[in-house]
């Protein structure tokens, strides 16, 4: 059995982990407690794009 590419694998959780704070950091913040429905949907539309490269 080929064992995992675990430096690859560990890069993507590194980076999952720091979209995930980021994000939260983010809601948690007074701006975000003012948004619609529709704005929150296009920010985390446009984070999606951007974290880890996606």
């Amino acid at each position: 059995m080929k064992p995992y590419d675990t430096s690859v694998t560990s890069d993507l959780l590194a980076c999952s982990i720091g979209c995930f704070e980021s994000l939260t950091a983010l809601l948690s913040g007074e701006a975000a407690a003012g948004w619609t429905h529709d704005e929150l949907e296009e920010h985390l539309e446009e984070r999606g794009v951007s974290c880890c490269g996606s």
